[in-house]
């Protein structure tokens, strides 16, 4: 059974009262996004001279790293290598007002013939302790200019 009010009958109202003129939905702009490239001599810039990171609206997107030294080269030997990797995520994201510990999302990208995945392994735990999701991705080949065997990207937040 429904119950019907008619004006008389209902005065107290607990909605507040509509606009004179409200806008047409559709013609309402979403608010634009802020976006903020980053960019930081501490850590190499990729290949293709694109942006290390973009923030937007306080997320940050790192570009997939390696663990390249800020002039280039790859640094030599495996366990150098994964620490490169990661102090060049960690310079770009303290150039963005983050940190390691605000990463809330990583994609590693691992070729098909890496050595030494579980030393990848046991510093990804004590550099990430608090485990962000994360998928993994086995290619054949990361850059055709390197001997990288290793990539990973990030998404955190500020």
């Amino acid at each position: 059974m429904t119950t019907q009010f008619t004006s008389e009958e209902h005065t107290e109202s607990t909605m507040s009262e509509p606009a004179e003129n409200p806008p047409e939905y559709h013609t309402l702009q979403p608010p634009k996004a802020v976006i903020e490239c980053i960019r930081t001599p501490g850590a190499p810039l990729p290949p293709t001279d694109s942006s290390q990171a973009f923030k937007v609206n306080g997320v940050i997107y790192v570009a997939a790293q390696v663990g390249a030294l800020p002039r280039g080269d790859l640094a030599i030997g495996q366990t150098a290598y994964f620490e490169q990797l990661f102090r060049n995520i960690e310079v770009i994201l303290k150039a963005a007002g983050s940190g390691l510990d605000r990463i809330v999302k990583t994609t590693v990208y691992f070729t098909e013939v890496v050595h030494g995945k579980y030393k990848f392994e046991a510093l990804y735990k004590r550099m990430l302790p608090f485990a962000p999701p994360r998928t993994n991705i086995v290619v054949s080949r990361i850059d055709s200019r390197s001997n990288a065997q290793v990539q990973m990207e990030v998404i955190a937040v500020e």
